[in-house]
């Protein structure tokens, strides 16, 4: 009920953000209402800063391969799909060399923007150095909506079905 000049309190505060409102960084308003040391009533008017965030979550799986028969050479078409709660920005995919395989195109492809419960699909023209089976090495790189650094990477078995040309 009091504070004399210099003395502080700590004034805790629940907060709930709605489940439609956009991440980003907000700034509330706060509203001081007190009566000074001579009985006038005052009001101080200030803001907060208020962070709001989601992470993003993407997982990355072989949506088709369409290597051919006889020179083992075509395309591998990666799915990414965002399923967090968070948008990613600045997303970029990478195909990371290996043994089992050459890559023939870029082995870097700029995505741009993916929010969250959407996908977007990457290909890579790759010449298998073996048939059938091979670990494919990828590497995302994103940032979050307060622009916040992420990365992964991922091995995964890629069972190569070879179409006759």
């Amino acid at each position: 009920p009091r504070l004399d000049s210099e003395e502080s309190k700590e004034i805790n505060f629940n907060i709930i953000i709605l489940p439609n409102t956009a991440e980003g960084v907000y700034k509330p308003g706060i509203i001081a209402d007190y009566v000074n040391h001579i009985g006038e009533e005052r009001q101080d008017i200030g803001e907060l800063g208020l962070a709001v965030k989601a992470n993003p979550a993407i997982f990355t799986k072989v949506d088709s391969t369409e290597i051919y028969k006889g020179n083992n050479l075509g395309a591998v078409t990666i799915k990414l799909i965002n399923n967090g709660l968070g948008d990613a920005k600045f997303l970029t995919t990478e195909l990371l060399e290996s043994k089992d395989y050459e890559i023939i195109s870029s082995d870097t492809v700029y995505i741009g923007d993916l929010d969250s419960d959407d996908f977007e699909s990457v290909d890579f023209r790759i010449n298998l150095n073996k048939e059938k089976t091979t670990d494919l090495l990828l590497k995302i790189n994103y940032k979050d909506s307060l622009n916040g650094d992420f990365s992964n990477s991922t091995n995964f078995k890629a069972v190569m079905q070879l179409f006759l040309k």
